[in-house]
């Protein structure tokens, strides 16, 4: 059974970005960080203490979890290792579920 959520997402979701996040190294083998947004509308909520997951320990305090219908066109950039940008903060994602129809994500704050 799918959980379709563009509807949801369409009437409440809020516009914001997927940072993909690349390492390289320079000349002198120094790391550098290579940032690229791109935009995606979902449904974000911002952790405040009363939630399982900050109970459990899985999120803090000011963490978010991210849900985004499963037809968003950058979809494939909500992976580990990637940020993302949501109201002029950096979140990085921590966790990535899978759904019928939808993916929750769970990312701290950077």
């Amino acid at each position: 059974m799918s959980f379709d959520i563009s509807g949801i997402v369409n009437q409440i979701g809020v516009n914001h970005y997927i940072v993909e996040v690349k390492k390289s190294r320079n000349a002198r083998g120094d790391a550098t960080y290579i940032r690229t947004n791109y935009p995606i509308k979902g449904i974000v909520q911002i952790m405040d203490g009363s939630e399982d997951e900050v109970k459990e320990g899985l999120l803090a305090v000011g963490d978010i979890i991210a849900f985004y219908d499963e037809m968003q066109t950058y979809l494939s950039k909500v992976k580990l290792g990637n940020q993302i940008l949501y109201s002029g903060k950096y979140y990085a994602i921590k966790n990535v579920i899978t759904n019928p129809g939808h993916v929750e994500v769970h990312a701290r704050k950077v």
